[in-house]
């Protein structure tokens, strides 16, 4: 039980201490996250930014809602789950032959040492670079899917450069650094190729391709979100082994079928990796365990917090045993998981890794498209760049996949190319837009309120010479 206190303190709350040391939040903690953020005028249990949330009392690190206050959305959400895993018929031949072609992908899909090493040297390489171009003690660290271990061979590499400064930088001070680097980076022709800095994104970048290599990189400044989130799911990687086969299969599922850029209003690979955490939360028996019980009570931008959520996912190696599935019937699963419950976006359906369920957000947080929590802030929306348009697009490439996966396995190449692309499936296209209708002025009778120019013939004065075409 939570009670509310002027001095925004909790008066009384049952925790309990894992074995690194650290406190568990409890579920009831939210309602008292929530009547603060009431009080502090940010609405309907909605924070106006990650650094409120975490300063909200002595536990950082809130939801912005009580999962105990929405059951009716998330017993939905099972239930149509249960009817399309009872109406999906699967054989043990079938079973056998999935397998098998789930481990030919991702045998193809498996970096290789050469190519480790690659991306180990562009970032040695280009950390000097930087250092003689900004000729201080800045730094350029990797972050993404580098850093979790779920890059493939045709994977970006995402780098951020930190300056050696106390206090964060500012968007203008970041946009400095960043301008700089491009410059030096557009007179190194040698080295780097095809440079396309991006200033007006919400986080600036500059893209480039090493030449040596064919890599295209991401540079940020200052990004210590994206640390922030890679150390977490690089811990969540250590708990259990499936993580990250299902990581690389769904990002090159999303990426073959064109659905794996945020610019274009479709899934971040950043979204595919929070659905997949999810799919492994919910199963059952579970897979991983919630956020919660890994970054609860952390400020994930504090320095000491490395050690911590290392020490508590070490603590949870083994959580998933009970579960015996292999990828494939992960991987399968994963599309029916979400294919069932598309008619429930517009309700309000949230999915939640802090949690590890379904639960409701508010409508100003909600695009009635697919809605997936940032578990680092959890008042954003990790899939809000989807748009109606492209939900559509998404969903049909969900589908036709399922579909696919119902038919019998006849030919194990084609259904291969089915799971990473390459032709094998035809492209989403949206339906053609009806092109808006404009009335002809030629059909439009003579009024006042239609200019006689609007009307087909020249338009004369009461009195005077005719008007002169121009």
């Amino acid at each position: 039980m939570i009670l509310w206190r002027q001095d925004g303190e909790i008066s009384h709350a049952r925790r309990r201490s894992s074995e690194a040391g650290a406190f568990l939040l409890p579920d009831r903690i939210l309602a008292f996250r929530e009547c603060w953020a009431r009080r502090a005028g940010t609405g309907l249990g909605m924070a106006s930014s990650r650094r409120e949330v975490r300063n909200l009392g002595p536990f950082p690190g809130f939801l912005c809602c009580d999962v105990s206050l929405f059951p009716e959305i998330r017993k939905k959400a099972q239930d149509v789950e249960e009817l399309a895993n009872a109406s999906f018929s699967w054989t043990a031949q079938k079973e056998i032959r999935f397998s098998r072609a789930i481990e030919e992908v991702l045998g193809d899909l498996e970096p290789s040492q050469e190519d480790r090493d690659a991306r180990a040297a562009i970032v040695a390489s280009f950390d000097s670079f930087v250092k003689q171009t900004l000729s201080g003690s800045s730094v350029v660290a990797p972050f993404g899917s580098y850093v979790t271990n779920t890059f493939t061979c045709d994977s970006d590499l995402d780098l951020s450069l930190y300056v050696n400064r106390m206090n964060p930088l500012s968007r203008e001070e970041k946009l400095y650094f960043l301008k700089r680097v491009t410059t030096s980076l557009q007179a190194m022709h040698a080295r780097y190729d095809q440079i396309q800095p991006i200033y007006n994104a919400t986080v600036p970048v500059v893209k480039f391709v090493d030449r040596k290599t064919g890599i295209q990189c991401d540079l940020s400044v200052d990004n210590k979100d994206g640390a922030s989130k890679s150390l977490v799911l690089a811990a969540l990687s250590s708990i259990d082994k499936r993580f990250r086969p299902l990581c690389l299969l769904l990002k090159k599922w999303a990426k073959s079928h064109e659905i794996n850029d945020a610019s274009a209003g479709t899934l971040s690979s950043y979204v595919i990796t929070l659905l997949a955490i999810f799919h492994l939360q919910t199963c059952s028996p579970p897979v991983l365990p919630p956020l919660s019980m890994i970054i609860g009570g952390l400020d994930l931008d504090a320095s000491y917090c490395s050690g911590f959520i290392s020490a508590r996912a070490k603590a949870f190696q083994g959580f998933g045993a009970r579960n015996m599935d292999r990828i494939s019937e992960l991987f399968r699963t994963f599309f029916v998981k979400i294919t069932a419950v598309k008619a429930l976006w517009q309700e309000g359906l949230c999915a939640s890794t802090y949690h590890a369920q379904w639960i409701s957000k508010w409508p100003s947080f909600h695009n009635g498209c697919i809605c997936v929590e940032d578990f680092y802030d959890p008042s954003r929306n990790a899939a809000k760049a989807v748009t109606p348009k492209d939900f559509e697009c998404i969903y049909q490439c969900l589908e036709n996949s399922v579909d696919a996966f119902r038919r019998p396995i006849t030919d194990m190449e084609s259904f291969k190319k089915m799971i990473v692309g390459d032709g094998c499936m035809p492209k989403v296209t949206p339906p053609p837009r009806p092109e808006p209708r404009f009335p002809d002025p030629r059909d439009i009778r003579p009024s006042l309120a239609v200019p006689l120019l609007l009307q087909g013939r020249p338009h004369r004065p009461a009195s005077g010479p005719p008007n002169r075409r121009f």
